[in-house]
This record gives C-alpha cells, sequence and structure tokens, in this order.
C-alpha cells in the first residue's frame, strides 16, 4: 500500500472476510464469546488502526512536521471494514440478536454484501437479512429449509445477485428455480449457476402461467 509523502494512508480500506465457520456456534450471541478463525473483529481492528496512527505520529513528530502542516497536508487513516461474514459450518437456526451483535463485530455493519449460512439448520430464511441494505451475496444451501415461498422474503434485499439453496428440501420442488428467478429479478446467479436470458425468459413465461387469477365478481 502506497504511502502519501505526510506518511498518512489512503481513506478506505477492505479488510479480509471475517470467519466464524466451524466455530460449533448454535447461536447468533455465541460469536461474542470466542474469536473469529479468520480476519479481524471492529475491537481488533480499531486497535490496529491505533497502533499504525501512533507509529505515522512518532515519525511525522521526528520530521518534526508543525501541528498546522500536518494538519494542512494529511489525509484521514483508513477505515478497515469486513464487508463479508462467514458463519457457515455451525448449528444456526436463527440470527436472533444479530442486531445487537453486528455492530460489535463488524465496523460497518451497513456495508456488508456477502454473508455465508450454508451448512447449518436453518429451517426458514431469516428476515434479519433485510436489515443489510447493500447485501449482494447469500449461501443458504445445506440446511433445511423446506417452503419454496421462504424465499420471498429475500425480496428486501434489494441488489441481491447470488443466492444458493441447493441441498435443502425445497429444491425438490417443481421448478423451484424458475419461481426463484421469477421473484428476484436482480439474480445473476443460482446455485453457483449463472442465470442466462434463455431461463430468464422461461421464468417470466412460468411467471405468467402460474400468477393467481383474479375472481370475477359473482365468483365464491
Amino acid at each position: 500500500m502506497a504511502l502519501t509523502n505526510t506518511m498518512t494512508l489512503r481513506a478506505f480500506e477492505t479488510a479480509p472476510p471475517l470467519d466464524y465457520s466451524f466455530s460449533e456456534l448454535a447461536t447468533i450471541k455465541d460469536m461474542l464469546e470466542g474469536e473469529p478463525r479468520a480476519g479481524k473483529t471492529k475491537t481488533q481492528l480499531e486497535a490496529e488502526q491505533e497502533k499504525t496512527l501512533h507509529r505515522l505520529e512518532k515519525k511525522n513528530s521526528e520530521r518534526q512536521f508543525s501541528l498546522e502542516e500536518e494538519k494542512r497536508t494529511s489525509v484521514p487513516m483508513p477505515e478497515q471494514v469486513s464487508v463479508i461474514l462467514k458463519l457457515n459450518n455451525n448449528t444456526l437456526a436463527s440470527l436472533a440478536g444479530l442486531d445487537i451483535v453486528a455492530p460489535a463485530v463488524l465496523a460497518r455493519p451497513e456495508l456488508l454484501t456477502m454473508i455465508d449460512l450454508s451448512f447449518n439448520k436453518f429451517t426458514i430464511i431469516p428476515t434479519e437479512l433485510g436489515n443489510f441494505p447493500v447485501l449482494n451475496i447469500v449461501y443458504l444451501h445445506g440446511n433445511r429449509i423446506k417452503s419454496l415461498s421462504e424465499t420471498d422474503k429475500l425480496s428486501k434485499c434489494g441488489k441481491l445477485r447470488t443466492l444458493t439453496v441447493h441441498g435443502n428440501p425445497l429444491d425438490k420442488t417443481k421448478d423451484y428455480r424458475l419461481y426463484i428467478i421469477s421473484a428476484h429479478r436482480s439474480l445473476r446467479s443460482l446455485n453457483f449457476t449463472s442465470i442466462t436470458d434463455k431461463e430468464r425468459e422461461r421464468s417470466r413465461i412460468w411467471q405468467r402461467l402460474n400468477a393467481p387469477k383474479k375472481k370475477r365478481n359473482g365468483d365464491c
């Protein structure tokens, strides 16, 4: 990473994924009791930034920069932000408490772009996923989700581009792929397979054929 002539860093920087996979998590709040397998929590990143800032300030002091010059020429320290959260291969069945845990472990939870919930024990799709405005990758494969209508909850994820749901009971439902594609127009990939133009057109036809029929006056 290049430094400026004032020995300060560029303004923003993406941190490595925060990885709690294979951590025997039974609830989301268990994240607060242990350390991630990889990546760093909000507290750890802030501590590192503080150390870096201290080193830069010491180096600047040795170069005898005046306080006025430092204020005039320096740029902000980079904000370390993890935008990927890996919770796969645990025993989670719910994301209850994520509203408390996410701000504690992520520097900017509103910037989360990917969450991996694969190989857990979810039977429903957590509504908490809709609380992340730029979330665009969701892995849910290898869970216990039975109802295809559960995928409707993902409509709150307006930027969703990549989704996995294979390895759930719902993938035995006839035309489940067409159902999901027709309901989520922003999707570009489903179950690690790109959605083709032909498949998208088939989903539109399927949607028209399977749309609920409106009752006419006099119908029961």
